[in-house]
C-alpha cells in the first residue's frame, strides 16, 4: 500500500540485503534537521561476530527500540523491527515476542523508503541473501501491508533514489 505524501516523524530506509540502503542513509545524513540512527544489526555483528543465534535477534530489537526511544524527532532509521521480523522468520521460522510487540506499537507517524533490489548485489560478510532479493523485496511490502505501515518504493540509480527519498522527506533539491 503506497500513500501520498504527508509529514511523518521517523523515516525507515528499508529493504532486503544489497538494495542500497545504506548508501543512501549515508548520503541523507548532511541534512542536519534530521537525527540518524545506524543499522542496529550490523553494528551488533560487528561487536559480537557472525556466529549468531535466535536470541541475538531479540537483542538487536532492543537495541533498536531503546536507541529509537532515545532520539528526538525527526529521524532517520538504517532498518527498523520489520526487517527483524522477516530476518527472523527467513533464518529461524520465528518471530521472539520482543518483536512483534515493537512492530504493533508503530504508528502513522512511520515512512518506510522501502529499496528496490534492481541494483547489482555487492558482497558483504553480514549477507546472506543474493539469489533471492525480489522475494524478499515481495516479502517486505507483504509485512509493510500486514501492519498497515506506510511505505514508498524507492529504485534507479543513486542520484534517482536520493531526489526521491529527499522528496519523501520534503527536502528541497
Amino acid at each position: 500500500m503506497q500513500n501520498n505524501f504527508r509529514k511523518y516523524n521517523t523515516y525507515i530506509i528499508s529493504g532486503p540485503e544489497s538494495c542500497g540502503k545504506t548508501t543512501l542513509f549515508n548520503a541523507l545524513k548532511i541534512h542536519k534537521e534530521f537525527n540518524f540512527l545506524q543499522e542496529q544489526s550490523r553494528l551488533y555483528l560487528d561487536q559480537n561476530g557472525l556466529n549468531y543465534n535466535f536470541d541475538d535477534i531479540t537483542q538487536i530489537a532492543i537495541r533498536q527500540i531503546t536507541s529509537e526511544d532515545k532520539l528526538a524527532k525527526p529521524l532517520i532509521c538504517d532498518n527498523d523491527l520489520i526487517n527483524l521480523i522477516i530476518w527472523s522468520q527467513e533464518k529461524y521460522k520465528k518471530t521472539d515476542e520482543p518483536i512483534l510487540k515493537g512492530v504493533h506499537s508503530y504508528d502513522k507517524s512511520r515512512l518506510y523508503l522501502l529499496c528496490s533490489p534492481d541494483i547489482p548485489w555487492e558482497p558483504d560478510p553480514q549477507r546472506e541473501n543474493p539469489f533471492d532479493r525480489e522475494r524478499l523485496f515481495d516479502l517486505h511490502i507483504s509485512v509493510l501491508n500486514k501492519y498497515n505501515l506506510d511505505f514508498e518504493v524507492i529504485s534507479g540509480p543513486h542520484q534517482n533514489r536520493l531526489e526521491t527519498a529527499r522528496k519523501y522527506l520534503g527536502l528541497a533539491f
